[in-house]
């Protein structure tokens, strides 16, 4: 059980009438899950995954069923990158995982032991969408400071 992705969800659903399918965290069962979910709910015409494996099982889901659903999901790898490009998943959200969490932890290393510094100017670590806009700019600067 995971906290953080059941507030994904419900903050989703707060936009959009939705229904939260289990797809589980296994990626040999997330095609599955996602199949039996999606043939239980015909009417369903967007998908959120939570995560980009998960991503990944419910793209091959909706392709084998031959539906045509928005999807999107949370956090960047090449496969979703791939799917952004083709046009099969429409944005993910980059959470840019560095500047969250890496970066509070060197800010605050050098305001205790460098005479309090802190930096001039806010850091904007806010998440990120990566769309088929701006996803081969994401992809050259990926592993990158951005």
């Amino acid at each position: 059980y995971n906290t953080a992705l059941n507030d994904r969800c419900n903050g989703y659903g707060e936009s959009v009438p939705t229904k939260l399918v289990d797809s589980s965290n296994d990626p040999a069962t997330i095609p599955t899950r996602a199949a039996a979910g999606l043939q239980a709910n015909p009417d369903v015409d967007a998908v959120l995954s939570v995560g980009p494996h998960v991503c990944v099982g419910v793209q091959q889901a909706i392709d084998e069923l031959g539906m045509s659903v928005h999807h999107s999901c949370f956090d960047l790898s090449p496969p979703v990158m791939d799917m952004i490009n083709s046009g099969k998943v429409q944005y993910t959200i980059d959470q840019q995982q560095r500047l969250q969490g890496y970066m509070p932890v060197i800010v605050l290393h050098l305001y205790n032991n460098g005479a309090g510094l802190l930096p001039g100017a806010n850091i904007p670590s806010g998440p990120g969408f990566v769309d088929k806009s701006n996803a081969s700019s994401v992809a050259a600067l990926a592993g990158v400071d951005r």
